[in-house]
């Protein structure tokens, strides 16, 4: 997990956006095949969402600001379907993080072979507050220079920062969520009859290691 902490920006905006939503911006960094895991850093994303919702409490819903510049071709056809569509599924009907809103920027033609894959397990009502920016101002213009990184032309913090202040919450919490792992169904003892694409979505995905 260290590896994938590496080659993942995750920052918290410290402001909301102006509708009151926790705005996450996350960036994947350029990196060799061989360091890319889809379950990995979807892990990831989701421990730092739980650590957000402790931390913050409740909020109207979160905003997922995606920069992919440097994500490839590649990278997407090695992630698993079946990976996708549970993490997916998961993000959308169980997490305690409402989606209010998912901005791409830095999207390009990588975003168009990206969305043909994910859109068989995204809900209409995410795709309806999914955008993408051809420009920074645009991004501002939807969010609010408040909680927009300099970095995209915003008044917040930097992604580095942001990314900082996420690195601490997840070990401000480290027990907390090795703790919440333990509660999680173990899906090796679910009789093989029983199992559907809707069960392990949490065991399979949630499953923390912590280096």
């Amino acid at each position: 997990m260290t590896k994938t902490v590496k080659n993942l920006d995750m920052s918290l905006m410290s402001e909301r956006d102006k509708d009151g939503n926790v705005v996450i911006c996350y960036r994947l960094k350029p990196m060799d095949l061989s360091e890319w895991s889809y379950a990995d850093f979807t892990k990831l994303s989701m421990m730092s969402q739980d650590v957000c919702n402790w931390e913050l409490g409740s909020a109207p819903g979160y905003v997922f600001v995606h920069d992919i510049k440097n994500l490839t071709f590649s990278q997407i056809i090695q992630s698993p379907i079946s990976l996708i569509a549970a993490s997916l599924r998961y993000s959308q009907e169980a997490s305690a993080c409402s989606i209010r809103g998912i901005h791409i920027v830095n999207g390009g033609t990588i975003f168009e072979k990206l969305f043909t894959v994910i859109k068989p397990f995204l809900n209409q009502e995410v795709i309806d507050v999914m955008k993408v920016h051809s420009n920074y101002e645009d991004l501002v213009s939807a969010i609010g220079a408040q909680a927009v990184p300099k970095d995209y032309g915003g008044n917040a913090q930097s992604i580095k920062e942001g990314h900082d202040k996420m690195i601490k919450l997840i070990e401000k919490y480290q027990d907390a969520l090795l703790e919440e792992e333990n509660y999680r169904a173990d899906e090796k003892k679910r009789p093989e009859g029983n199992k559907t694409g809707d069960f392990g979505i949490q065991g399979s995905f949630r499953k923390i290691e912590v280096d």
